[in-house]
């Protein structure tokens, strides 16, 4: 199972409901790990403060600093008692996703958790700005909990790309199934294993000279085959597995729509050109289109283009 040793959660006071801190406390409880709460409260526009006095937005900030902490405290107090080692953050800051990355990098936390800022409605699940610049930037996994609460998860999707058969490729395959595996083993909960395959445009190919005829048939069969050494020697437990034809952006939702899954472990970067793998753009349409939590991963090396310094 993946270990974790530093969980970051970001919570935001003024929800109504706080599942990513149900899940948060229950992996650092699992695992041993630290769990480092982080509140960022939007700072004062620079202008008004310009036309304020200089001693009111202290005053203001302390006075808001104390509401919500109250608050925050009140929630944690069941956790602190139970004996999770946990610590409190307040933060001022105008762009949050900045403040959050640089909580990351500071302390080398090995997983953010958050509940998403976005709105369900119309089988559409969208993700707030500063829920997309985290996925995008952020050099540790970020979990994105559906703010529907959920006591566990029953079907989790795994993303990947076994095809082409390369090192780096493949270790990125490991680290999504392995973190697919262990929350489906802590939850109990059936997964799902995806490779969407794209489609050979027939008239270009017939325009460079080659024989069409069965090349989908041929292809299909190599990507299947890609797909089933992936999970063997991989040593995965038994999935679902689904090989499907189409853009990743189309098909991938309609599977996650289709199976009910409410966690899908994705990756959003990756090297350009390899097929299949959910690559800039193409990962934030699937993210436009899904109605279930979200798993985001990195490839090893990834280096965030957020410092410490502004």
């Amino acid at each position: 199972m993946k270990q974790f040793r530093k969980i970051l959660l970001v919570l935001d006071p003024e929800a109504q409901q706080q599942p990513a801190l149900e899940r948060a406390s229950e992996l650092a409880r699992l695992h041993g790990a630290s769990l480092h709460v982080l509140t960022v409260l939007e700072d004062l526009p620079l202008e008004l403060k310009i036309l304020l006095s200089a001693a009111y937005p202290r005053q203001l900030r302390e006075r808001i600093e104390l509401q919500q902490r109250t608050r925050i405290e009140a929630w944690l107090a069941p956790l602190r008692e139970q004996g999770t080692d946990l610590h409190l953050d307040i933060q001022w800051h105008r762009v949050a996703f900045l403040a959050i990355i640089r909580e990351v990098l500071r302390h080398d936390h090995d997983l953010l958790i958050k509940t998403t800022e976005g709105t369900t409605g119309a089988g559409v699940f969208l993700f707030h700005p500063t829920d997309r610049h985290l996925m995008r930037k952020c050099p540790c996994p970020v979990w994105m909990v559906k703010p529907d609460p959920h006591p566990a998860y029953k079907r989790i999707l795994a993303a990947v790309d076994p095809f082409p058969d390369e090192p780096v490729n493949q270790a990125f395959n490991a680290r999504i199934l392995e973190f697919a595996s262990s929350i489906a083993a802590l939850d109990g909960a059936e997964l799902h294993v995806v490779h969407a395959h794209q489609e050979y445009d027939a008239i270009t190919l017939e325009h460079l000279g080659v024989d069409v005829d069965g090349i989908e048939e041929r292809s299909l069969a190599l990507h299947r085959q890609g797909l089933d050494r992936l999970l063997t020697n991989l040593s995965v437990a038994e999935t679902r597995r689904h090989l499907v034809l189409g853009p990743p952006e189309e098909v991938i939702p309609k599977l996650i729509s289709r199976e009910g899954i409410e966690l899908i472990v994705m990756g959003t970067v990756a090297r350009i050109g390899i097929q299949g793998l959910l690559i800039g753009n193409t990962a934030e349409r699937i993210l436009d289109s899904v109605d279930c939590s979200v798993l985001a991963i990195k490839p090893t090396g990834f280096e965030t283009p957020v410092t410490l310094e502004d």
